[in-house]
C-alpha cells in the first residue's frame, strides 16, 4: 500500500508550473539559465559536455525580461498604498509590519506583485500564530490571544509553491475546501550547522496540518504529520493576486511571449560568443608536410618557423560574415523584445509614429489599470480576513492604490505653461493646477492656502520682489519702455 505524499502537485498545477519555468529561470539571471542547461539552450550534436559547459560559462544573459517585469511592477507603486478612513484602528496598526518580519504593507505588496507579474498569480495567506505548545489543541479564545500579544500576519505564497487547490460551489461562489502549500524551513542539523527542510502545509476550513518527510525504520522516505491544529478562521484565508487570470486560483505568465524572445536571445548570444572565440584567433595551416614532422612545432612572434623543403605555411582567418550576421540577429531580437508584452514602445526616427506610440501606451496603461484594480481588491480581501481574526465586525476597510499611469500624460512643458501665464493667457489657478498635474508641484499643494501666503508675503515684504505685471496681447495699453522712464505706445493686437 502506497504511503501518502502531499508534496506531489496536482496534474493541473504541474502543467501550470511547467509554463512558469522559463520566466522563473530568466528572473534568476545568467546563473539560473546555466543551471537549467539544455532545457533552454540545446547542445550541438557533436559537442561534448565540456565544450557545452565552456560555451555556457562564457554566455551572459540579456536581462530584457527581468528588467521589464521590474519596471512594470514599479509603475504600480508610484505612490505608497494608502489606507482608507474605514480601516479599523487595530488592522491599521498591523500595516507597518504586515508580515511580522518588519515589512510594511507597500513593500510586501511590491514583492507580491513582482512574483505575480512573473508567474501570472501570487497569493497572500493571512495566518495566525499557533498559541498552544504542541499545536494539537483547539485555538485559544480571542481574549487569550490578545493577552499573549498574538496577531494575524501575512505570508507571501509564490505560484510554484501552491501544489493543489480543491473548491466547492456555494451559492454560486467558489469556496476553497482544501489547499496544499510547499514550505521551506531552516532547522539545526547539529550544534554548528543548519539544513533546509521541505514541508507541506495542508489547509482545510477550520483546521490545518503540517507534513514533513522523514525516514522510517527501514530507511524509507515517508511523509508524516509533525503538527496540526484548529485555525482562527472558519475558512481558508488564501487570497490570489492575478496579473493574468486563467481560472479560479490560477494564472499564467502575462509576459510569456517576451520570455520566449529572451530565450531566443540567450541561444543566439551563446552561439555568437562561441563564434567570436574562434574568429579572434587565426589558424596556422601547413601544407606539403606530414603531420608527424610538425609535431611540437612552436608558433609565436619571436619564434623562427623552419619548414621542410616544399612545405608552405599560412594563417587562415575568418571573413567575419557569420559574426556580422550574428550581431544582426541579436539586434533584431532586442528590437522585437522592445515591443513585446506590455513594454513601452521606443520611438526610432521615422519608424514609429507618435499616434502609434500613443495607442500602444494607452493599451499598456489599460492593462496596468486592470492589474492595479485587481491588486486593490486582493488587499481589501486580505484586510477583511485580518479584521475577522481580530474580532472586528466591520470588515477590513478599503485602500487606495496608485493608478495615475493610466491617465494620458499631459502635453506641454512647465516652460510652455510659464509663457502662457506671463502672457496672461491662463489664470494663476490654472497655472498651478497644470503644474500639479505634471508633478512639478506636490500632490498636497493647496492653491487657496498658497494664494493667502503670497498675499501675506507681499504685504509684509517677506517674499521675493514681484514679477512685472504680465502684458496681455489681447489688450491695448502702454508698458514701460526698456531702460527708459517714460511710457512706450503699443499698437493693439488685431
Amino acid at each position: 500500500m502506497s504511503k501518502p505524499d502531499p508534496s506531489q502537485p496536482s496534474a493541473r498545477y504541474a502543467v501550470l508550473d511547467r509554463k512558469r519555468e522559463l520566466p522563473r529561470a530568466l528572473m534568476g539571471g545568467s546563473e539560473a539559465m546555466r543551471k537549467v542547461g539544455v532545457k533552454f539552450c540545446p547542445k550541438h550534436v557533436a559537442e561534448t559536455q565540456q565544450q557545452y559547459d565552456a560555451r555556457m560559462a562564457a554566455t551572459i544573459l540579456y536581462a530584457g525580461f527581468e528588467d521589464t517585469v521590474k519596471k512594470q511592477t514599479g509603475k504600480l507603486f508610484g505612490k505608497p498604498i494608502t489606507l482608507g478612513e474605514d480601516v479599523p484602528e487595530a488592522v491599521a496598526a498591523l500595516c507597518d509590519d504586515i508580515d511580522g518580519q518588519g515589512r510594511a504593507l507597500t513593500p510586501f505588496m511590491m514583492d507580491a506583485m513582482l512574483h505575480a507579474m512573473e508567474a501570472g498569480v501570487s497569493y497572500i495567506l493571512v495566518d495566525f500564530p499557533d498559541l498552544t505548545p504542541e499545536a494539537k489543541q483547539p485555538a485559544a479564545t480571542l481574549a487569550d490571544q490578545h493577552a499573549q500579544g498574538a496577531r494575524p500576519y501575512w505570508v507571501l505564497v509564490q505560484a510554484q509553491d501552491l501544489l493543489s487547490v480543491k473548491s466547492e460551489s456555494n451559492g454560486g461562489n467558489q469556496k476553497l475546501s482544501e489547499v496544499r502549500i510547499r514550505e521551506c524551513a531552516v532547522v539545526a542539523a547539529d550544534d554548528f550547522s543548519e539544513k533546509e527542510v521541505t514541508r507541506v502545509r495542508v489547509l482545510r476550513p477550520g483546521e490545518w496540518e503540517l507534513w514533513e518527510e522523514h525516514e522510517d525504520a527501514d530507511k524509507n522516505k515517508v511523509w508524516v504529520i509533525i503538527s496540526k491544529g484548529k485555525s482562527s478562521s472558519g475558512g481558508i484565508t488564501l487570497v490570489p493576486i492575478y496579473t493574468n487570470r486563467t481560472g479560479f486560483m490560477e494564472g499564467e505568465p502575462p509576459l510569456y511571449g517576451l520570455a520566449e524572445l529572451n530565450q531566443d536571445h540567450w541561444i543566439s548570444s551563446s552561439e555568437q560568443r562561441h563564434a567570436l572565440t574562434f574568429s579572434r584567433f587565426a589558424m596556422l595551416a601547413i601544407s606539403g608536410v606530414d603531420a608527424i614532422e610538425v609535431k611540437g612545432l612552436s608558433v609565436g612572434p619571436d619564434v623562427l618557423l623552419a619548414l621542410p623543403q616544399g612545405a608552405t605555411a599560412a594563417f587562415l582567418e575568418h571573413t567575419g560574415k557569420g559574426i556580422e550576421s550574428g550581431f544582426m540577429d541579436l539586434d533584431r531580437i532586442e528590437k522585437r523584445m522592445q515591443g513585446a508584452g506590455m513594454t513601452v514602445r521606443i520611438e526610432n526616427a521615422g519608424q514609429v509614429t507618435a499616434t502609434t506610440s500613443a495607442i500602444d501606451s494607452n493599451e499598456q496603461n489599460a492593462a496596468l489599470a486592470a492589474i492595479a484594480q485587481g491588486m486593490k481588491d486582493s488587499i481589501e480581501e486580505a484586510l477583511d480576513h485580518t479584521a475577522d481574526m481580530l474580532g472586528s465586525e466591520t470588515g477590513g476597510g478599503t485602500v487606495d492604490v496608485y493608478d495615475d499611469f493610466a491617465k494620458i500624460a499631459p502635453q506641454g512643458t512647465p516652460d510652455d505653461l510659464l509663457k502662457a501665464r506671463v502672457s496672461n493667457n491662463i489664470s494663476k489657478d490654472t497655472y498651478w493646477a497644470e503644474l500639479k498635474r505634471r508633478h512639478v508641484l506636490s500632490e498636497d499643494f493647496d492653491a487657496k492656502k498658497e494664494a493667502e501666503a503670497l498675499t501675506k508675503d507681499l504685504a509684509t515684504g517677506a517674499g521675493p520682489s514681484p514679477l512685472p505685471r504680465p502684458f496681455s496681447p489681447v489688450s491695448a495699453g502702454p508698458i514701460p519702455a526698456p531702460g527708459g522712464p517714460g511710457p512706450m505706445p503699443v499698437k493693439a493686437a488685431a
